[in-house]
C-alpha cells in the first residue's frame, strides 16, 4: 500500500507553492523520484518540517533516483543486446540458397508431429547447421510468411494447397516424381541460380520446370502453415 501511498503523497507536497516556486525542479524530476527512489527516500522528503529544508532534501534524493534510473537504462541496454548477440548466434552465418532449398524439402519430408523431428532435419541440411540455427531460421521463415502479401494467383494457390494439406488438384506428385524433386534439388547445388530449374525440369520425370518451381513453393508455404498451426496449439 506504501508503494502506491507515500509517491502520490510526494506529489501532492510538490504541488505546494514552495515547491512551485523552485523554478529548477520540473515534472520529470518528480517522475524520476517517484518511480526509481525507495519508500523510505520519499518518506525523508515529506517527514521535513522545515519547507526549505523539503525542497534541499528532495534535491539530494533527486539526484540518488536519476542515478538509479541511469543504470536501469544500463542494464536493460546490456539486456537487449545480449538477446540480440543470442539470436544471432543461434542464427549463425547468413543462409546460402542450396541449405534454403535442402530445409524446405526436409520440413516437408518431416513434419510436424515426426519423432526427432529436428535432428532428422539436420541430418538433411547437414551437420554444419546446428538444430538451434534450423529452428530460428525455420521461425525466421514463418514471421517473415505472415508480413508477406501476394497478388499473384499462384502463390495464392500455393497459399490455399498449405492451409489444406493438399496440393493442387492441376498438379498431382507421385512419391518417385517427389523424390526425383528432392534429388534433383541436392544435385543442383554448385549450378549458377538461372540454370537450376531447368535442370530440374529434366531430371523430373513428366514434370514442367514451371511445375518444379511452383512445387517446391508450395512445400514452402506448407512448412509456414504447419509452424502456425504448432504455435496456435501451444496457445
Amino acid at each position: 500500500e506504501e508503494l502506491s501511498a507515500v509517491p502520490l503523497q510526494l506529489r501532492t507536497l510538490c504541488n505546494e507553492e514552495h515547491f512551485t516556486r523552485a523554478t529548477h525542479i520540473k515534472s520529470d524530476d518528480i517522475d524520476d523520484i517517484c518511480y526509481n527512489a525507495g519508500v523510505a527516500d520519499m518518506k525523508s522528503i515529506l517527514a521535513e518540517s522545515n519547507k526549505t529544508k523539503q525542497v534541499q532534501r528532495f534535491e539530494a534524493v533527486l539526484v540518488a533516483a536519476q542515478r538509479i534510473k541511469e543504470e536501469k537504462r544500463k542494464t536493460a541496454q546490456e539486456k537487449k543486446k545480449r538477446k540480440e548477440l543470442e539470436k544471432q548466434q543461434k542464427a549463425g552465418k547468413p543462409w546460402s540458397e542450396d541449405e534454403m532449398t535442402v530445409l524446405v524439402n526436409a520440413v516437408g519430408r518431416f513434419p510436424g508431429g515426426t519423432s526427432s523431428r529436428w535432428e532428422k532435419i539436420q541430418r538433411a541440411v547437414g551437420k554444419q547447421r546446428t538444430v538451434d540455427e534450423i529452428i530460428a531460421k525455420v521461425k525466421e521463415i514463418q514471421k517473415k510468411g505472415r508480413k508477406q502479401k501476394t497478388s499473384k494467383s499462384a502463390d495464392k494457390k500455393t497459399k490455399n494447397a498449405a492451409t489444406t494439406g493438399t496440393a493442387p488438384a492441376e498438379d498431382e506428385w507421385s512419391k518417385e516424381q517427389q523424390q526425383a524433386l528432392e534429388n534433383a534439388l541436392r544435385a543442383v547445388r554448385s549450378l549458377p541460380a538461372n540454370e537450376k530449374w531447368d535442370k530440374v525440369a529434366e531430371m523430373v520425370t513428366g514434370k514442367s520446370k514451371k511445375q518444379c518451381m511452383e512445387r517446391f513453393k508450395w512445400i514452402r508455404a506448407q512448412l509456414l502453415a504447419q509452424q502456425q498451426q504448432q504455435q496456435q496449439q501451444k496457445k
